[in-house]
């Protein structure tokens, strides 16, 4: 049964009774990874399956005790092979006007890259599927977030 990080619950409270506050932000300014996680808050699930991909990096697990669903998507590069190719010079096999011709030998080198994991988010969504609280960690989390951004505005 999974359980969910309780810790960054009530900084995110703290900031969302802040954000009535807070200078309205220009249109066009994207704001931080926080700022956008932020923007979720209070959005259904529903939204975010159709907003954020699902064909990369999303696992989901439900709370049955709480009824809660958390959507966490890894962002990175997964696990790959990689091969590098090059050419050297070989064995002498003729001059011509003076210039030496040599033999290519074709080279190459296949290397095993780790898997790189740039960023990861939480969004938990309760029982009527409305994200209450995210979590997110990584230090390459910008161009994930930027990619996918905040909720779009409903069309009246």
């Amino acid at each position: 049964m999974p359980t969910y990080r309780r810790s960054h619950l009530l900084p995110a409270l703290c900031a969302v009774a802040l954000l009535g506050s807070a200078p309205p932000a220009s249109a066009d300014m994207f704001g931080s990874p926080e700022d956008v996680a932020r923007s979720w808050i209070g959005h259904d699930a529903s939204e975010l399956m159709m907003q954020w991909p699902v064909d990369r990096g999303l696992y989901t697990a439900e709370n049955t005790e709480t009824h809660e669903t958390a959507y966490t998507y890894n962002f990175g590069i997964d696990a790959h092979y990689r091969t590098d190719y090059w050419t050297t010079d070989g064995p002498l096999i003729g001059v011509d006007r003076g210039t030496p011709l040599y033999q290519q030998e074709e080279h190459s080198q296949t290397t095993f890259v780790p898997t790189e994991n740039h960023c990861e988010v939480t969004f938990v969504a309760n029982a009527d599927g409305i994200i209450t609280r995210y979590d997110f960690a990584g230090s390459k989390c910008s161009p994930y977030f930027r990619g996918w951004g905040r909720p779009k505005k409903k069309k009246k």
